[in-house]
């Protein structure tokens, strides 16, 4: 958890080069994922595909932009909805 608090903090203080980080680079994407699957495992997040039908699509119309015009493939745009979905988990963390 504090790895995914950090990542979050990383995102925070420039989330611009963060997301092309996410959308491009392996290494903090996989980071994200094995948080994610980490949480998911310790029933600490409900799983992407246990979320209601209208947040899913949310979620996945945020991808979709976020990788407009870039290459992605279906497996990396899921482990970009799942390392978003942890960013925001730790934003709203606290709150």
């Amino acid at each position: 958890m504090r790895i995914g608090r950090k990542e979050t903090a990383f995102f925070s203080d420039d989330n611009v080069g963060y997301t092309e980080q996410i959308i491009c680079l392996n290494c903090r994407r996989s980071i994200m994922v094995w948080v994610y699957s980490t949480m998911v495992n310790n029933k600490i997040l409900t799983p992407i595909d246990s979320l209601d039908l209208e947040v899913k699509k949310q979620m996945w119309g945020f991808v979709n932009e976020l990788c407009a015009g870039k290459e992605a493939d279906k497996k990396r745009r899921i482990e970009i909805a799942k390392t978003f979905y942890i960013i925001e988990y730790f934003i709203n963390e606290n709150k």
